[in-house]
């Protein structure tokens, strides 16, 4: 079966030269959680535009749902919806009465019966019939999701869903979304969260300036860390100390350095073994810490950057 999204080659310049998007290829399964993974201007808003109509590809085909989006995009239109960072639910009005006029616009039967299973998934039972001016800003992210689910799309668009959101808010939006693919939607988000990627998604691409920097399950990315990490918080260098480490074979690629921290992933010998070869180079260790890697451990090692926002 065709996957429901194929992206091949996707690319977006804008005026001046600028590519926003370099090229990109990747597929995303019926039921999956897929995750654009990146900080602000990484491109990920630009591929949900190109892939939501919203934004003209420059060159290479996207396809939803078998449907080209360039060449039939109201029939890829249809298939989806998008919840953007902004809110555009009118707030002047209840929650119930943006889910009615929603479905109207969508041509939906008999819309009593979905506008009240949404209000009860997305346990807005009790605010339903107030004005969303009065609601909170997770109660409002909320709505506007069971406001794209009205008319029931086979792929849900959301563009970075938890940002403004406190932490405990955030994992309850997070889990609701986990429920989605339960009953057969197909979620695409972006985020720059990576404790985000790590709890829901399925597989993450990670971009940077355009480009697709890997591609895998969020676990399998982090094996290729090994299963700890050692950060040196060294006084001299900490460029020179990890050139040193790699021609003694204590440091590989995906060793990195922050500031005057040198981080390295170790997958077999002791972390004495590195602050040995790092003594004997007269380079003094003034900190010593290991743990777990994570998501960002893995941008910074492909990229040289931090995630951020």
């Amino acid at each position: 079966m065709e996957p429901v999204i194929a992206v091949e080659g996707l690319s977006k310049t804008y005026p001046g030269d600028v590519e926003a998007v370099c090229g990109i290829d990747f597929s995303v399964e019926a039921g999956e959680v897929f995750g654009l993974l990146g900080p602000n201007g990484a491109g990920k808003s630009t591929t949900i535009g190109m892939l939501t109509t919203a934004v003209c590809p420059t060159a290479g085909t996207a396809r939803l749902g078998g449907f080209d989006v360039s060449r039939r995009p109201l029939a890829a239109r249809r298939l989806s919806a998008v919840v953007t960072q902004d809110a555009a639910v009118d707030r002047g009005v209840s929650g119930r009465r943006n889910l009615a006029i929603h479905a109207h616009l969508w041509g939906v039967r008999r819309p009593e019966g979905r506008i009240s299973q949404l209000v009860e998934v997305f346990e807005l039972t009790g605010i339903a019939d107030r004005p969303v001016s009065s609601y909170s800003g997770g109660q409002r992210r909320r709505l506007e999701i069971a406001r794209a689910l009205i008319s029931e799309p086979m792929v849900l668009f959301l563009d970075e869903p938890t940002v403004g959101l406190d932490t405990r808010i955030r994992h309850e939006l997070l889990e609701l979304i986990r429920t989605l693919t339960r009953g057969g939607t197909t979620v695409l988000l972006t985020t720059h969260y990576l404790d985000e990627a790590e709890r829901i998604c399925d597989r993450v691409a990670i971009m940077h300036r355009g480009h697709i920097a890997d591609l895998a399950p969020p676990r399998e990315l982090l094996s290729k860390l090994g299963e700890r990490i050692v950060e040196l918080r060294v006084a001299t260098d900490p460029a020179v100390a990890l050139r040193a480490l790699r021609a003694a074979s204590l440091a590989g690629d995906d060793a990195f350095v922050v500031g005057q921290t040198l981080t390295v992933p170790f997958h077999d010998g002791q972390v004495g073994d590195i602050v040995g070869a790092l003594d004997g180079l007269g380079v003094a260790a003034v900190e010593v810490n290991t743990r777990p890697p994570n998501l960002d451990d893995v941008y910074l090692s492909l990229t040289g950057e931090r995630m951020g926002a």
